[in-house]
């Protein structure tokens, strides 16, 4: 089922000594990588945009170059505007049926540029840890081709392989309200520099992109 990973003050930089590249810059991209990730990206709308997402794709010839810009000025100088971390909050309806009383747990809506510079960032971030070799094996969240059903999978053959080798099992779940902001940007930020190798303006980024960001209702 795979180990409980050890505390940071015994981490280690395990991927070091097999290191492919250190990612202290992100590559800036091209037009036609940006408007890849924008045919990826959904056509949700955030209140605060000043378009609709449908209508900037409507528009993307005009507004190609001035998108790639600004995602590649961001990276360059490894700064994340609070503009762009200024958050919508709204509460959702959980059913339309039910009493409108009843929502679901509050959403934090960003901007359309916000989101795209995120995707930007992820695809760099998630190339590089592939080259690397550095993903762990048994993550499903976040991973291309994984999701909850590829770990229900894996947590179920284990059981099965334990319960034909007549060994005992103990499950235990864990389910983390809000897990992200559960996160220590500290340990974060450590975890970012001494196990991933991340340094200069990558890691100048992930750290203002964490930084003094504001939400509103």
């Amino acid at each position: 089922m795979g180990s409980i990973p050890a505390p940071l003050s015994q981490s280690k930089p395990v991927f070091k000594e097999s290191w492919i590249s250190v990612m202290d810059t992100f590559e800036p991209f091209t037009e036609t990588d940006i408007r890849q990730l924008l045919k990826k990206t959904s056509n949700g709308v955030c209140a605060v945009d000043p378009m609709a997402t449908w209508l900037v794709k409507d528009c993307l010839d005009d507004l190609i170059s001035l998108i790639t810009n600004i995602v590649n000025k961001s990276l360059s100088l490894g700064v994340s505007s609070r503009s762009m971390k200024a958050a919508l909050v709204k509460p959702l309806i959980t059913k339309h049926t039910m009493d409108f009383n009843i929502l679901k747990r509050p959403v934090s809506n960003l901007t359309f540029l916000s989101k795209d510079i995120e995707n930007a960032v992820a695809l760099h971030l998630s190339k590089y840890l592939i080259n690397n070799n550095c993903n762990q094996s048994l993550q499903s969240a976040y991973k291309s081709g994984h999701c909850t059903e590829t770990a229900l999978i894996r947590v179920k053959n284990d059981i099965m392989m334990l319960i034909d080798q007549g060994k005992p099992i103990i499950l235990v779940l864990l389910d983390l309200s809000a897990a992200f902001d559960t996160v220590d940007h500290n340990a974060l930020f450590s975890r970012l520099k001494d196990m991933l190798v991340l340094s200069g303006k990558v890691l100048e980024w992930f750290r203002s992109y964490l930084e003094q960001c504001s939400q509103r209702v």
